[in-house]
């Protein structure tokens, strides 16, 4: 077995956010948890179409058509609030500020860049 270095793997994950362990570690404020349709339903984003255990029985089932579609529609949902930014979030009235936790070069031609640490 192949193990990554510890360099490797702590450039990946600065690569890698994730908005609801983010919340669950109080990283948008009181530490709290919520599910990826409830955020979308606060900020008008489409649901999900399914959840992550009926992608489990589609590949089960070795449905993978449906199994695409499902990791392609959390991708789309997901682009959709990364380009938003500024989320409602639906656990407190407080905005989640996204360039708290992307990437540095992800808001990088955004003219309000320099406000990524912000709340």
């Amino acid at each position: 077995m192949m193990r990554l270095s510890t360099e490797t793997t702590a450039a990946r994950l600065l690569k890698t956010t994730d908005i609801l362990e983010a919340a669950c570690l109080g990283l948008f404020g009181p530490a709290h948890t919520f599910g990826l349709n409830l955020l979308c339903q606060h900020n008008t984003v489409s649901v999900k179409s399914d959840s992550g255990l009926q992608a489990i029985k589609f590949a089960e089932d070795h449905n993978w058509d449906t199994v695409l579609s499902y990791c392609s529609d959390n991708v789309r949902i997901l682009c959709d609030l990364y380009r938003r930014r500024l989320l409602n979030n639906p656990g407190f009235h407080q905005i989640i500020n996204l360039g708290r936790i992307a990437h540095i070069s992800t808001y990088a031609n955004k003219a309000e860049a320099s406000l990524e640490l912000g709340p």
